[in-house]
């Protein structure tokens, strides 16, 4: 039986536009390797900058989290007049996945409404 392929996230997305057949292998292979140095490296700069996000947006609030459904969470969140920012928006289209670092509710003037 083969396995279905995983979700196409970010990372997969921009690996295959260097290597195709990287892209395609990503996605079809159990990712069961600890990481290495460059990858822990990254993912501490990935903190760093979420860090730095949660300071310059203090009433923002995370659409994704463990164990729940980040697609949903996302909508709802994004109805709720209330919340200003949103942290790691997720959003699908097919098996295509896109996360937001920062989506920030701006108000609409109403002079621009058709």
């Amino acid at each position: 039986m083969v396995p279905r392929p995983r979700a196409l996230d970010k990372a997969t997305f921009l690996d295959s536009r260097v290597c195709l057949a990287r892209g395609w292998y990503l996605r079809r292979v159990d990712d069961s390797e600890p990481p290495s140095l460059a990858d822990r490296m990254r993912m501490n700069e990935g903190m760093e900058i979420a860090r730095r996000a949660r300071l310059m947006y203090p009433d923002g609030v995370f659409a994704s989290k463990r164990g729940e459904d980040s697609f949903a969470r996302t909508q709802q969140l994004m109805a709720e007049k209330g919340v200003p920012t949103l942290f790691e928006a997720t959003f699908r289209g097919g098996e295509l996945v896109a996360r937001a670092d920062i989506l920030d509710r701006i108000p609409v003037d109403s002079s621009c409404r058709r």
